[in-house]
């Protein structure tokens, strides 16, 4: 018992030590918060560090449990997410790393990619919403491109009558599982297949056995006319596509999709002639296989298949049973007990999702509804919330669907940063332009989809830009070092003729020798070169032996200045172009709404195309000998690289500040876009942005003007984390091309510093205008069609 109570006492001391640790970290966040943050949201932005709790738009640093928690700030004016600070905690893993540091260094500040958050999984509405939109665009349609990305996903290429190519995209990934039917956009490349948003093919899947691309381009089903697409179970996310010889006739393939989460799949069957009707055929290929064991359903090639168990049409489930709001309120009721009301919804009936219940509530009753429970609701807000629900059951049965997108829904407490939408028009809803389901689902999946892989393609190239510039940069610090001791060959020869002039006072087996006094005027000279009063001479040397040697190492030495300083320079230039490539990478991922695949495939190219062996013979250019066509596409892709390019609109009005994200993009604006009148700035000493101050004729750019021009360059820079960065800026006429792209020569330049945070609460707010302006018009839009 006494050793029980001193092991007690000595946990509780490590716990109070632990305590008084944590709390000193949690001051030092809290000093470095309020030194960073008033900077980066602006000084109407409210904060208050607080300790163990959560509240609405401020930022919390306390110790929650066992874990160190920060949480990040929301904007106060419109609730619009402000440079990537949202209400949510997560647990820092290393404590020590977040010490002394602002909160965008230690992880308050994360990329895009680990902010955002996979959009809602399909319900049974939005499927229903997919189909009918589905059918519309591609039934009847020919069957002319069978494309397998990977292997979850399935793009076939279809032909209708109205349409030239649309694309129908099936995908079984357990999170991003769903239908789209898209058309293809004349000049953007495919919609849907392997190569859109420049995304290489990562896994083979044609090379797979029984993969379901080769089995739909085996020579009998050619030329196949998708007939039919249908939901054919109630409230079940299960869709049938029947492919037959010509319209009209049985089908003899049938694409089963089953949008069942985790448990998605996706299943052709054959011999559908032989049978007819709705009968199960045989499997030819599914996304994965399943034995016996590992499930009540198997999926096998060879195999029959069976339909999933659905609940009858009778049951007390079914929601299109209940028409009365006096049994639809005791069902409710009684599932209920006491609960939510948007968890009693999802229980009582089937097709009901999580996301669908919160909506319909939050509709009907507002966003406080969701924590309330049935017992307190009144008869008038029972009825509102019933006419939801008879408007969600004349969507499903007259396929009137209202798809759009929600921002900071009902979700948004469940899942902050996620974007939802929903498929139906609510009686009390405010107006608005509905989408078409399928463009609607294709831009919320595609995106996440484009972000996931754009991170995973950053850190890959992360990789392998690491060894290369640890490999440049060591033989780099090896040349500086050798030709530091290049500078030293003056003084070896000056060694070396001491020891030649002063060899008389050396006697056999000293190591050293003392000049004397009277050599002092001359030795004066060679002192302050680092020459020691008493020269050493190696044991078993004698001076002249040691003379040599020093005129030998003098002579090589400055035999490496030759071969080093060029050798030191190409190193230099290519650790300032890998420094760019990384800095690239950066901003592809960290810029923007969107990561801009484009920029890594570039970078990509750079990396691979300069390991490729060069061919031995070249092909001669013909200057003067584009075609009409050639010229066409040059002019359209150069406009295009100068729309890719970071345009803001300065503070006088009709200035603006182009910033190039790639050397090629730097090249195009430096040497193509701007004039001479026009300033050219960049961050001093590190990789970034070529940045162009163009301002309009007869204008002379202003001090706040150059402010801001330098404000932005700083910010487009491998420096942008710095409280203050030195940029150089000179008239575009003083800048000189350099060898490599993007690299240039400038003359008669100026220094300013720059203030990163300041550009980035600038860039943001431009931003925000632009969105304001962008809903100000769809509401306009939405106005007029109302009035018409």
């Amino acid at each position: 018992m006494l050793h029980r109570q001193r092991t007690t006492r000595h946990e509780k001391k490590l716990q109070l030590d632990e305590r008084q640790r944590c709390s000193r970290r949690v001051s030092t966040a809290v000093v470095a918060g309020r030194r960073c943050l008033p900077a980066l949201c602006g000084a109407d932005a409210k904060f208050a560090f607080l300790s163990g709790t959560q509240e609405h738009d401020v930022v919390c640093v306390g110790w929650m449990g066992a874990s160190w928690t920060l949480w990040r700030a929301q904007y106060l004016s419109d609730n619009r997410l402000h440079f990537g600070f949202v209400p949510v905690g997560f647990p820092c893993r290393s404590r020590q790393r977040c010490v002394g540091k602002s909160l965008r260094q230690c992880g308050a500040l994360r990329t895009r990619q680990r902010l955002l958050q996979p959009p809602p999984p399909l319900d049974y509405t939005s499927v229903a919403a997919l189909v009918h939109s589905v059918k519309q665009r591609t039934v009847p349609g020919r069957l002319e491109t069978v494309l397998q990305p990977d292997a979850r996903t399935l793009c076939l290429g279809l032909r209708t009558l109205e349409i030239p190519r649309v694309w129908l995209t099936l995908s079984w990934h357990p999170q991003l599982a769903r239908l789209t039917a898209v058309p293809e956009r004349k000049g953007s490349g495919n919609q849907n297949d392997a190569l859109r948003y420049g995304v290489p093919k990562a896994f083979q899947a044609e090379s797979m056995p029984y993969s379901v691309s080769n089995v739909l381009r085996s020579r009998e089903f050619r030329d196949l006319i998708l007939c039919d697409c249908r939901a054919p179970l109630a409230f079940e996310r299960l869709v049938e596509f029947d492919l037959a010889r010509r319209p009209g006739e049985e089908p003899i393939l049938r694409i089963i999709l089953e949008l069942f989460g985790t448990r998605s799949n996706l299943v052709v069957l054959g011999g559908m002639d032989r049978l007819g009707g709705r009968d199960s055929g045989d499997i030819l290929a599914c996304g994965y296989q399943l034995a016996e064991g590992k499930s009540d359903r198997p999926f096998r090639v060879g195999d029959r298949y069976v339909y999933p168990a659905t609940v009858q049409a009778s049951s007390s489930r079914m929601p299109s049973v209940y028409r009365d709001e006096e049994p639809w309120r005791e069902r409710l009721v009684a599932t209920a007990s006491g609960d939510l009301i948007w968890r009693g919804l999802t229980r009582a009936f089937v097709g009901l999702s999580s996301a669908l219940a919160q909506d319909m509530v939050s509709s009907a009753l507002g966003s406080d509804a969701l924590e309330r429970c049935t017992e307190e609701l009144e008869a008038s807000e029972w009825h509102a919330l019933f006419s939801n629900w008879l408007a969600w059951l004349s969507a499903l049965e007259r396929h009137d669907f209202a798809p759009h997108r929600k921002v900071g829904g009902a979700l948004a407490e469940k899942a902050s940063g996620r974007t939802s939408y929903s498929m139906v028009r609510w009686p009390n809803e405010a107006p608005f332009v509905p989408t078409d389901a399928s463009d609607l689902i294709a831009d919320l999946f595609d995106r996440y989809e484009v972000c996931v892989y754009a991170e995973s393609m950053g850190k890959r190239l992360r990789r392998e830009l690491a060894p290369k510039l640890k490999r440049v940069r060591n033989a780099l610090a090896q040349y500086t070092n050798r030709l530091a001791e290049a500078e030293h060959a003056d003084q070896l020869r000056a060694r070396g003729d001491l020891l030649m002039a002063w060899q008389h006072l050396w006697q056999p087996g000293e190591t050293s020798l003392r000049p004397p006094s009277d050599a002092a005027s001359a030795f004066e000279s060679w002192k302050g070169d680092g020459l020691n009063a008493v020269l050493e001479i190696a044991p078993g040397r004698t001076p002249v032996e040691e003379a040599q040697a020093c005129y030998q190492r003098s002579r090589k030495l400055r035999r490496a200045v030759q071969a080093l300083a060029p050798l030191e320079q190409a190193a230099r230039r290519e650790l300032e172009h890998l420094e760019h490539l990384e800095y690239m990478i950066s901003v592809a991922l960290d810029y923007g709404q969107d990561p801009d695949l484009e920029l890594l495939q570039e970078v990509f190219n750079e990396l691979h195309l300069a390991q490729a062996p060069k061919s031995g013979k070249s092909v001669p250019s013909k200057r003067g000998s584009l075609t009409r066509r050639d010229a066409k596409a040059k002019g359209a892709s150069n406009a295009r690289l100068l729309d890719r390019c970071i345009q803001l609109q300065a503070a006088t009005e009709g200035s603006r500040i182009l910033c190039g994200k790639s050397q090629h993009q730097n090249d195009y604006l430096t040497f193509r876009v701007a004039t001479e009148s026009d300033l050219w700035f960049h961050a001093q000493g590190c990789a970034g942005s070529h940045c162009i101050l163009r301002m309009p004729p007869g204008f002379v750019a202003s001090t706040d003007d150059v402010q801001l021009a330098s404000d932005v360059a700083a910010y487009f820079s491998k420096a942008r984390l710095q409280k203050s960065v030195p940029v150089v800026y000179t008239q575009i006429k003083y800048v000189r091309r350099a060898d490599a792209p993007g690299t240039v020569k400038y003359a008669n330049e100026r220094v300013i510093f720059g203030e990163p945070d300041r550009a980035r609460a600038f860039v943001e707010e431009r931003s925000a205008i632009e969105l304001s302006s962008a809903s100000s018009s769809a509401s306009s839009a939405v106005e007029s069609g109302d009035e018409t």
